[in-house]
């Protein structure tokens, strides 16, 4: 879900995995309107015009969160291993909305940014868009909904082949928002 306010002038791109469902609520809030349309297909004189933000985040984590969430939601969260992940990478990877780019999820904004935050500050972004947008939520550290999944070590689960795969499908995520690729 994009969000879109015409008085502001902002158009808050929602890329998943990285923080909507913390963000959106705040600009729900606010009265800001959905963009239906996925991804979005605003015309270029229309962008130059709004302030256009997103949060971005590491392509390993992003994609490792994606996946995790959907075996939280097929209650499934007792396979999050590192063995059930490497034995069935072949059958996760293309199915889901994880192997879409956030640089695809951005569809033609992306040439018109004006702020990308990173969901490794994640505070930070909560916190400054809550204020300048007068937002009046609580601070990021009062805020009583935090990530509940499940915690696992992201290097349990890399092999050379999911390096290898995520360095080539998000290829331009790498070089869009300044991640650095791992070595096989």
């Amino acid at each position: 879900m994009h969000l879109i306010s015409k008085k502001d002038k902002t158009i808050f791109y929602h890329i998943p995995k990285n923080g909507g469902h913390t963000i959106c609520p705040m600009f729900q809030e606010l009265k800001w309107g959905e963009i239906k349309r996925y991804p979005p297909v605003i015309p270029t004189p229309t962008l130059k015009e709004y302030h256009l933000i997103t949060i971005v985040r590491d392509p390993y984590e992003r994609f490792f969160s994606g996946w995790k969430s959907i075996m939280m939601s097929r209650r499934e969260s007792h396979l999050i291993t590192p063995e059930y992940f490497q034995m069935n990478f072949d059958k996760i990877h293309d199915k889901t909305h994880i192997d879409m780019t956030q640089t695809q999820h951005l569809g033609g904004a992306y040439p018109y940014l004006n702020k990308v935050y990173r969901f490794e500050n994640f505070k930070l972004a909560y916190d400054e868009i809550n204020k300048k947008y007068n937002c009046g939520f609580c601070s990021y550290e009062e805020h009583p909904v935090k990530n509940k999944s499940v915690s696992v070590n992201l290097e349990d689960f890399l092999t050379n082949k999911v390096i290898d795969y995520i360095n080539t499908k998000f290829d331009k995520d790498f070089k869009n928002f300044n991640y650095d690729k791992r070595r096989c």
